[in-house]
Order: C-alpha cells, then sequence, then structure tokens
C-alpha cells in the first residue's frame, strides 16, 4: 500500500474518531497522525470478551460503535455490572491498568457489535505527557466513571434491595 493509499483509507477512521471524540481534534496535528498510525482498530462480534481479570492490558480503547459492559464477578457466579462504555466513551478500567501497571480486575464483554481504536500503552503515555487535551479527557473520563462506580456502591451497600 502506498502512503497516498493508506492516507486515504485512514480518512474515513480519522473522520469517526474526530467525530465520536471531538477533543482529539484539539490534538497538534502530527499528534493525530502518529495516533492513527500506532492505534489498532478492531471490530468485534457481540458477545467476544475484550478482558478479563488477571489479563494484561494492551492499550487504551476508544469506543467508536456498539457497547461494552464493564463487570465483576464472584467466585459463586454473581455478576455486579460496574459500568457501561457507550460511543465517543473510553475504558476506566484500561486506562487504570495502564497508569497503574497492572492487570484487569474485572470483564468486559462486548454487548453488540464493537468498533474501537485501541492506543497501546506507549502510544498513551506519550499522549498523557504531552497532550493537555487527552489528559484533561482521560482524567474527565476518571472522574465519571469514579461518580457512577460510586453510586452503585451506595445503591449496594445502602439501600434495601428486593
Amino acid at each position: 500500500m502506498t502512503p497516498t493509499e493508506a492516507r486515504h483509507e485512514a480518512a474515513p477512521l480519522r473522520d469517526k474518531l474526530l467525530a465520536r471524540f471531538p477533543v482529539l481534534a484539539r490534538l497538534a496535528p502530527e499528534q493525530l497522525e502518529n495516533l492513527l498510525a500506532e492505534a489498532r482498530h478492531r471490530r468485534v462480534e457481540a458477545g467476544a470478551v475484550l478482558f478479563a481479570p488477571g489479563g494484561a492490558c494492551e492499550g487504551f480503547p476508544l469506543l467508536l460503535d456498539g457497547s461494552v459492559r464493564v463487570s465483576k464477578s464472584s467466585a459463586a457466579g454473581r455478576e455486579i455490572v460496574l459500568y457501561r462504555v457507550s460511543p465517543g466513551e473510553a475504558c476506566l478500567l484500561s486506562g487504570a491498568c495502564l497508569l497503574g501497571q497492572s492487570h484487569y480486575g474485572a470483564r468486559g464483554v462486548a454487548e453488540s457489535p464493537v468498533e474501537l481504536l485501541v492506543i497501546p500503552p506507549a502510544a498513551f503515555d506519550s499522549l498523557l505527557l504531552h497532550s493537555a487535551p487527552f489528559r484533561r479527557f482521560v482524567f474527565d473520563t476518571y472522574g465519571e466513571r469514579l461518580a457512577e462506580v460510586m453510586e452503585l456502591v451506595d445503591e449496594v451497600a445502602f439501600r434495601k434491595l428486593d
């Protein structure tokens, strides 16, 4: 594939990425081009396990289409849904694994066909260090998800369950 063909093929992906994640339009042009060149574009079918407890984090996923359920299961088989990732969102747990250089503590399953762009760890680290808009996006995601998980803890721990 020639460089011109590669740019032509990447244009629809770039457009979709910027439509779902407008904050990325604030990256420097070379940062955006590097992101598109380094990230893996993936499509998975409904029911596919994207990550599981104990697994290594392969990157920071940006969800373009579909829905991902992130849940935790007990040894007895009971499951609690921690949160869902929708188009235009990123997975908090993946970011935590990358930042903490740890393994996953929960499971991520595609609830529908999913399209995502996975930023590899080195590119994620570079963007965090060199891009204030990307860093703000990551930490805003943390704040939103943490609030959701705290609400879930409140419901489970302090409210009467049927």
